[in-house]
């Protein structure tokens, strides 16, 4: 971790110039500085600390070193140096010790401390209120975070499932298969169902979070209720099955009514173009006359009385 000196330099600075150095310290007005520097030929000479103690204020000198405003500091090496900061032009524009670093890395913390309260409460409401189910284990597989919703699916509360691993839980038969367990082997996401031991049938996703060794770091399953659906599927299943049943019957009865008294003939012809007229009946398509068929014979004693008759097909 590092920072730009300036934005952790103290500008709570007093600069003394050469002809003011040599006054008494005790016929100079500090005023609530913290620091003192006296410069030579304008350049930083000698660093001092204000401080307080009972009520009477002591400088103390400070080795130091000449920093540039936008140099880095990088915490971890830093071994409690002082710095004179300075911009382009040479002039001082602030002071950092470790009092000022330590004070810049409690502000960061606090802020940190912040963001991560901030990230937490929204992925409480997130896992709290969403509608599918959201685990999150770690490299090895153990539960770190699971929403309430556990409990619906595999009939167990979240605080009894964290620090629970994978594994285990596949081989008592609290789940099967681990989604989470497939990605940490395979390195890489996986979609599957899975069914819990309370009868639910999930889809679940699992996805990996890699570190910036290429390492897992975390990995995030959301499981979605897919057991209506799969009721659904069924009861489709069985409407269709139904359905085809249905018209196997009709079919049936379809040929029984083609011998029906109502209409006489007795031609083989005849026959088979009234059973194709009962099949072409059941299909929505348009048709077409095919022929025009005269009635005669003695089954027709008045045929004044009788239309001609007109056979369609497809």
């Amino acid at each position: 971790m590092r920072e730009v000196a300036i934005n952790i330099a103290s500008k709570n600075v007093l600069i003394l110039k050469e002809l003011e150095a040599d006054y008494n310290e005790d016929k100079i007005f500090f005023g609530d500085s913290e620091y003192v520097i006296k410069l030579d030929n304008n350049l930083p000479k000698e660093l001092f600390s204000n401080c307080k103690d009972e009520n009477k204020k002591t400088l103390l000198c400070l080795p130091f070193k000449v920093l540039n405003d936008q140099d880095y500091i990088c915490f971890e090496n830093y071994n409690c140096e002082s710095f004179v900061v300075t911009n382009k032009d040479n002039n001082v524009i602030g002071i950092i010790t470790s009092k000022e670093i330590v004070m810049y890395l409690l502000k960061a913390v606090k802020l940190l401390e912040t963001e991560l309260d901030l990230v937490k409460t929204d992925l409480d409401a997130i896992m709290t209120y969403s509608n599918d189910l959201t685990c999150i284990t770690d490299s090895s597989g153990s539960k770190v975070r699971i929403s309430s919703l556990c409990e619906r699916f595999y009939g167990v509360k979240p605080e009894i499932l964290i620090g629970k691993n994978v594994k285990d839980l596949e081989k008592n038969g609290t789940y099967l298969p681990s989604a989470t367990r497939m990605v940490i082997e395979g390195k890489k996401p996986v979609i599957t169902t899975q069914k819990t031991k309370i009868g639910h049938k999930l889809l679940v996703t699992a996805t990996p979070v890699f570190d910036n060794m290429g390492n897992i770091k975390r990995v995030v399953s959301i499981s979605k209720d897919i057991t209506d659906e799969e009721k659904l599927k069924a009861e489709l299943k069985l409407t269709k099955t139904l359905i085809q049943r249905y018209e196997s019957e009709l079919a049936i009865i379809r040929e029984t009514s083609i011998k029906s008294p109502v209409i006489i003939y007795r031609n083989k012809g005849m026959e088979k173009l009234i059973e194709m007229a009962n099949k072409v009946a059941s299909v929505e398509s348009s048709l077409f006359p095919l022929y025009q068929l005269f009635f005669s014979g003695s089954n027709f004693p008045d045929r004044k009385n009788h239309l001609p008759c007109f056979i369609f097909a497809v």
